[in-house]
């Protein structure tokens, strides 16, 4: 899918484009912080 039609297609959801890319990282954050070993710096690297 292209990037234009995947923008249509939220636009048509009634998000914003970056909506989805900001819950993703979020949900991946929560992710890897909720491993004991995880290192904060090395999350925010990574997101």
């Amino acid at each position: 899918m292209s990037e234009r039609a995947l923008q249509r297609r939220i636009t048509d959801e009634g998000k914003i484009f970056r909506e989805p890319l900001v819950e993703a990282r979020q949900e991946l954050g929560r992710q890897l912080l909720s491993h004991a070993a995880a290192d904060i710096d090395e999350v925010a690297c990574q997101l």
